[in-house]
């Protein structure tokens, strides 16, 4: 199953700078900005428009306004959504400035977890119950496209990569409406 993950667009809170992990706000709030939706519009994508593919988003606003940006550029069907592909839970550090990302980042290096915040291994255990129900699933599509946020897809792509998932910041941060090609793991 050829597989493809693309961050979600600009946001309220890429603008805003804020961390925006809840669920009781993440949901409803947080949408994209208009250059968000134009960033979808016009996102380079490492397949054919015309190809036939299933869209799975996280329910947060912002990945959930992206996957049905892209769902009717492609004419695809209307994205599925899933809690395992929600943003990292940050909870300290809610509402809170983006620069307390890079205390995590800073933890996730060493080895250690930063205290409150979701573990690498934790995010790890939701992306192989998304992979297990992906495989499940007989499905006619050509492509699947994940549609979920920056560090849970740099943590995916880390580890499908062979890296450990802990490095996940020495890859190339994915920009909004970045999209990328996944070479699976066979295990």
């Amino acid at each position: 199953m050829p597989l493809y993950v693309l961050r979600h667009a600009e946001s309220l809170a890429n603008v805003a700078g804020l961390i925006a992990c809840d669920p009781a706000t993440a949901i409803e709030g947080f949408g994209l900005t208009q250059r968000g939706f134009q960033q979808v519009r016009t996102a380079k994508l490492p397949f054919g428009e015309a190809e036939r593919v299933r869209i799975v988003s996280s329910d947060f606003r912002r990945a959930r306004e992206t996957a049905s940006t892209l769902a009717q550029r492609l004419g695809a069907p209307e994205p599925e959504l899933s809690v395992l592909l929600r943003e990292r839970n940050f909870a300290p550090f809610e509402g809170q400035t983006s620069n307390h990302y890079q205390t995590v980042w800073t933890h996730d290096a060493a080895g250690t977890n930063c205290p409150g915040v979701e573990t690498i291994e934790e995010v790890c255990l939701r992306l192989d119950a998304l992979l297990v129900w992906l495989r499940s699933g007989g499905s006619d599509v050509a492509s699947t496209i994940l549609v979920s946020h920056g560090d849970v897809l740099q943590i995916f792509l880390a580890r499908e990569l062979g890296m450990s998932p802990r490095l996940h910041r020495g890859l190339e941060p994915l920009g909004n409406a970045e999209c990328r090609a996944v070479g699976l793991r066979s295990n």
